[in-house]
């Protein structure tokens, strides 16, 4: 199996900067979305040192046996999310700081995804579209029932029940997919998806009959058109035979 990316990232229509982050490697298998918290000190620089401190590990000799995968990249989230958490200590004008993290790895005809927060993984396959991970806030917690108390009236659905760099360790959701030729993975942060149907991704990915090039620019368009209200990154990873 061989994976092509694309991505793109865009600070959106309302936004004064952009805190999302991303990173891929073809030659390494590996693609990493980062979205830094909004309404937080230095969310920018949590999503930096998720994509950065990634890719310096996964740069470095290494030899991964099949059924070590999640193990490895369990231990390395937890990596990121000491060096997020100490660089607030450090820091005290970013204290606080955290990110989401979607971290995507091809290995040995496999998908292997580390998902914390609330940023996405989809996959296409067959003419239809998939939502692989679960969103860590507490609108999706409550809807499973997660959430035994009552909340304060203040809190919003849209808060973080997981993120990089918030506590001293972090819980994290390791998937694993054997990879089928034509398989697309459509993996980005929540600027795209509360801008843009799932329908409406379909369409546009679909529409660009595999041929992804310039796909990830189209979705952050079509998140900008219907307002842009934060962030935008989109990262497509292609699955050919």
């Amino acid at each position: 199996m061989r994976v092509v990316f694309y991505g793109a990232s865009d600070r959106g229509r309302v936004r004064k900067m952009n805190q999302d982050s991303i990173i891929f490697s073809e030659k390494l298998g590996y693609g990493v979305v980062a979205d830094g918290i909004g309404g937080r000190p230095g969310g920018d620089k949590a999503s930096e040192i998720v994509t950065r401190t990634i890719s310096r590990v996964m740069a470095e000799p290494h030899e991964i046996r099949y059924g070590e995968v999640t193990a490895y990249m369990t231990s390395l989230v937890d990596k990121v999310n000491r060096e997020v958490k100490q660089f607030g200590t450090d820091n005290p004008q970013w204290h606080g700081l955290g990110s989401t993290m979607e971290f995507l790895f091809f290995s040995g005809g496999e998908l292997f995804l580390a998902h914390v927060g609330d940023s996405r993984t989809y996959m296409v396959s067959g003419g239809d579209i998939y939502l692989i991970t679960v969103d860590h806030n507490v609108a999706t917690f409550q809807q499973r029932g997660l959430v035994k108390h009552r909340l304060n009236s203040g809190v919003s659905g849209s808060a973080l029940t997981r993120a990089v760099g918030l506590l001293p360790t972090v819980d994290v959701d390791v998937y694993s997919k054997k990879l089928v030729g034509g398989e697309i993975f459509i993996t980005a942060s929540d600027g795209l998806f509360d801008m843009v149907s799932d329908s409406k991704i379909l369409q546009i990915v679909l529409d660009a009959k595999g041929h992804l090039e310039g796909v990830s620019e189209k979705l952050i368009a079509e998140a900008n058109k219907n307002g842009g209200r934060d962030n935008i990154t989109v990262l497509l990873s292609q699955v050919f035979q």
